[in-house]
């Protein structure tokens, strides 16, 4: 940490090292604070290759704000440089090591990286900072799950819902991941119950209505799970596995036309899923 910041402290390093195109920052005469706003505004116009070089600019002014590497992992997360991110996260940590958001989101990079044992200490100083903060026990319960300890993630799942009800934070995330535990713990009325409450909370959740979908159609209940994939399908026509599991409800009923088309959409969406953005990795803006 030590050598990265010593390396950020010369902005022609500092472009080097992130990648970003080299400019003279002396011809500007904007205050830091003014260049900062810039970039703030940037990024909220989702010109994020242009906040960046503003950046630029407020290092070639200040290399010690924890604001402005935190500005520079924003961006760098919404045009795929994580290790930019990455590195702009450690330093923001050596100077500011008591922020929960710098340690949540260096958190969330981990888990998104797949390194989930290095993604859960930095969740778990981030709830002990700040224990009212859902996003931090949401995703250190998804670090606990990868790790095999899903009775942890099971409990931080319900402090997370019991926080959210608290504070009235809206959102299915919270019953959703509680739900999709249960469910692979073949505790499918558990399940359910929470997966019910993550519908109520967002009803165009298609993750929450195929994955409630699944349940129903365990415990026998087809029609209620049709229903709920109609659900999902009024809200986004083109997802996958809504197509995927209605086709297997009709194979069940014996209706072999319906069937096949559904699985023909099902193969002709699926192509396209890549595309998508997982919402537990969404977790996009350091504020």
């Amino acid at each position: 940490m030590v050598l990265i910041l010593a390396l950020l402290l010369s902005i022609t390093v500092f472009t080097a090292a992130y990648g970003l195109p080299s400019q003279e920052t002396s011809a500007r005469g904007d205050s830091y604070e003014a260049l900062l706003r810039e970039a703030k505004e940037l990024f909220r116009e989702q010109r994020y290759q242009e906040s960046l070089k503003v950046l630029e600019h407020c290092l070639a002014l200040n290399q010690q704000d924890p604001e402005v590497y935190k500005m520079i992992a924003s961006n760098a997360i919404l045009v795929n440089r994580m290790d930019i991110a990455e590195k702009a996260l450690k330093t923001a940590l050596d100077l500011a090591p008591d922020d929960y958001l710098v340690l949540f989101h260096l958190g969330a990079l981990y888990y998104t990286d797949s390194k989930f044992h290095q993604a859960q200490p930095m969740l778990e100083r981030s709830v002990k900072l700040n224990q009212d903060y859902v996003p931090a026990r949401l995703f250190l319960g998804l670090a606990l799950e990868e790790v095999g300890q899903e009775q942890s993630a099971a409990a931080s799942y319900l402090k997370a819902i019991e926080i959210a009800e608290r504070l009235k934070v809206r959102g299915e995330q919270p019953y959703l991941y509680l739900g999709r535990l249960l469910y692979r713990q073949n505790k499918m009325t558990d399940s359910l119950a929470y997966l019910q409450k993550a519908v109520q909370a967002n009803p165009q959740s298609c993750e929450s209505l195929c994955l409630m979908a699944r349940v129903l159609s365990v415990q026998g209940h087809d029609t209620e799970a049709v229903a709920a994939l109609n659900q999902c399908l009024h809200a986004e026509s083109n997802y996958p596995e809504a197509h995927y599991l209605l086709s297997r409800v009709f194979v069940r009923q014996g209706r072999a036309e319906e069937a096949a088309r559904e699985l023909a959409l099902f193969q002709e969406f699926k192509k396209y899923e890549q595309t998508k953005k997982d919402p537990r990795k969404n977790q996009r803006a350091i504020p």
